[in-house]
């Protein structure tokens, strides 16, 4: 989260760092598979176990697979996978938060097959899910493409129809802005699990 520090304590600033070796940061990069995040060397990422234990996250909002389905890979590869990665969060204490990807306009019943394989892995670990995909198609079951994702593409939309990813979350504006929709699932259940989890545990 942003803490107001440019240093490793901030999320702002890891996101918005570019480092000097080059790539966007040192906890980001472009185009990212699930084994590849967990390999890491992709734009100079670290592995997946080295990002964890450097910035030593409470909560991982986890939302890999758009780019593994748009390599073609099997699904028993991508479930694989993510639970190694749900697994090295479990072992360090820190609660992973799973997310479903939005429909792949390119691969739709692969990129559905993998959020179900997503929603089995929250349910078999008693894992926190965003549901995206679910909430993309409660909004805008037969014109997402072109509306809350750009059209003929994997991305959410940014600015659309007067809605920004910055924009009051009204229902309208979840309709027009995928960024925003994201960002505001996200929030919601950030804010579920400090009230459900750690709150309670600092009053104990």
């Amino acid at each position: 989260m942003h803490a107001g520090a440019n240093d490793d304590t901030d999320g702002w600033h890891l996101a918005a760092f570019d480092h000097p070796d080059g790539g966007r940061s040192y906890t980001a990069a472009g185009g990212v598979r699930a084994d590849e995040m967990l390999a890491g060397g992709k734009a100079h990422l670290p592995p997946f176990k080295d990002l964890l234990d450097t910035y030593k996250p409470q909560i991982v909002v986890l939302m890999l697979g758009t780019n593994d389905a748009s390599a073609n890979r099997p699904v028993e590869a991508f479930r694989a996978d993510m639970l190694t990665c749900v697994d090295l969060m479990l072992e360090r204490g820190i609660v992973p938060v799973l997310s479903t990807i939005p429909p792949h306009v390119h691969r739709l019943d692969l990129g559905k097959s993998y959020n179900q394989a997503l929603r089995e892995m929250a349910k078999l670990k008693h894992l926190p899910l965003i549901d995206f995909e679910k909430e993309i198609l409660l909004r805008r079951p037969d014109d997402w493409d072109g509306t809350l994702l750009n059209k003929g593409d994997v991305h959410p939309t940014a600015a659309r129809a007067g809605a920004e990813p910055t924009s009051e979350p009204t229902p309208e504006n979840l309709k027009n802005s995928g960024y925003l929709l994201r960002g505001w699932l996200s929030l919601k259940k950030i804010e579920e699990i400090k009230r459900q989890v750690f709150e309670p545990a600092k009053s104990k």
